[in-house]
């Protein structure tokens, strides 16, 4: 009914860790976006909530907002909300990242010296994501390479999203995605131990972006 309905969830992705599968969120993106009207809503850290917030409540219809736990670096500033921000720039490869996920392509790029002007970084928190902003496509253009990281499974979230928007606008490049992939080990542990088995920690985030620009 196109209601303003808010809705809103805590410890999206692995945030809850050890509480295990009953207590994680992983696809609630794909099936909260496939609702007519709803929009959903992902911080990428603890400061960015208050202006998500104002967004999602000036917002008239049924939102979704998807809180976990991160704390902004120093490194870079606090941009005003929109549904795609960059926050660095670089030459070589363009990273796309839902929500918190973004903290750990940051400091993935900024611990490490090769990459801090290798990388140009988006982060997304709004979906679905209805357009792709002329930055990011001048990015991948540019680039040629895009690699997208999200703590939510393959289906329905942001690489299937943003795979379209580009596909729609005429965008080609070399496309890679690393996503939450569920219980792989068949056990439950922190929330760094799952992104550590998904690949999207900040490790293993940065040897994916090596191996990208090296072309493997």
């Amino acid at each position: 009914h196109n209601l303003n309905v808010k809705i809103i969830g805590n410890g999206g992705g692995y945030g809850y860790g050890i509480m295990g599968a009953t207590h994680h969120a992983l696809e609630d993106i794909a099936v909260l976006s496939s609702f007519q009207n709803m929009r959903c809503f992902l911080p990428f850290c603890n400061e960015d909530v208050c202006g998500i917030m104002q967004w999602m409540f000036g917002f008239e219809g049924p939102s979704y907002l998807r809180l976990g736990f991160g704390v902004k670096p120093s490194s870079i500033s606090l941009p005003d909300f929109a549904p795609v921000r960059q926050l660095s720039k670089g030459n070589n490869i363009t990273v796309v990242a839902l929500g918190p996920a973004v903290l750990n392509v940051m400091e993935a790029v900024h611990t490490n010296d090769t990459l801090k002007n290798a990388v140009e970084v988006f982060v997304v928190s709004e979906m679905p994501l209805t357009h792709a902003t002329f930055d990011l496509l001048l990015s991948v253009r540019k680039t040629g390479k895009l690699l997208v990281v999200e703590e939510h499974v393959q289906r329905g979230g942001l690489g299937e999203n943003l795979s379209w928007l580009l596909l729609q606008n005429g965008s080609t490049c070399v496309f890679d995605h690393v996503f939450a992939s569920g219980y792989r080990e068949g056990r439950c542990g922190s929330q760094h131990y799952h992104q550590k088995v998904s690949g999207i920690d900040p490790v293993s985030i940065g040897t994916r972006i090596k191996e990208l620009i090296r072309g493997k």
